[in-house]
């Protein structure tokens, strides 16, 4: 994992994002925590850890709220998804998007939908097994 700085841009309808290959992040003039907590868990949470985007969103967004609780910040609460709610699709098919701007609603879908399903299961496994899981996963 390459060491990460955070770059505070102006960038747009962007809040943040993480370049793996520099190990920059780069966030909005807010400076919201959640964001920022969310931004430095792809340190972790990348291409490196695992290919499926649904996976590295769901677990930066699932521990960047587990951050902010253990700030005494409030924590976003995961939204249940909805069948045939607007952008919905299999997590397995939600990709970066290929075309600018994004998809709104596809892609309010698929963080919403892989935060959702990633919190389940921290809440359902615990955080020790899910210790237990990511270490697995880091090792293939």
């Amino acid at each position: 994992m390459p060491e990460s700085t955070i770059a505070i841009v102006g960038i747009g309808p962007v809040a943040g994002w993480f370049d793996q290959s520099t190990g920059v992040i780069e966030v909005g003039e807010t400076l919201d925590p959640a964001l920022v907590f969310h931004e430095v868990g792809h340190a972790w949470f990348n291409d490196d850890f695992s290919l499926s985007r649904w996976i590295n969103e769901g677990l930066a967004e699932t521990y960047a709220n587990l951050l902010l609780e253990r700030a005494g910040a409030t924590a976003r609460q995961p939204i249940v998804p909805t069948a045939g709610a607007p952008g919905a699709q299999p997590l397995s098919e939600w990709d970066f998007p290929v075309t600018l701007p994004p998809d709104a609603d596809s892609e309010r879908y698929g963080y919403e939908t892989s935060h959702f399903v990633v919190d389940a299961l921290v809440d359902e496994v615990g955080l020790d097994a899910m210790a237990d899981v990511l270490t697995a996963m880091e090792r293939d």
